[in-house]
């Protein structure tokens, strides 16, 4: 068995949310991490996004955008 105790993630989403962003995941009981949550702070508040593995078993392992949840206010849009 590896001693390494992370592996390569690579996040996918539709437009430009994840565009092949890699990062390194740690291990979760010698497995892959079955959905994994990232949170990024913008001026407007905290945006968390999900992701669940794909079907890939190689490195790097892909991960599919599933989600997202923004703390912000309410969207400023004019015409």
């Amino acid at each position: 068995m590896s001693e390494k105790t992370t592996y390569t993630a690579v996040l996918f989403g539709p437009g430009m949310i994840g565009h092949g962003e890699e990062m390194e995941l740690d291990y979760v009981n010698g497995a892959y991490q079955p959905e994994i949550v990232t949170e990024y702070d913008e001026p407007e508040g905290k945006i968390t996004r999900t992701w669940r593995i794909g079907h890939e078993t190689e490195e790097p392992v892909p991960y599919r955008f599933v989600g997202e949840e923004d703390t912000g206010g309410e969207p400023n849009i004019t015409n």
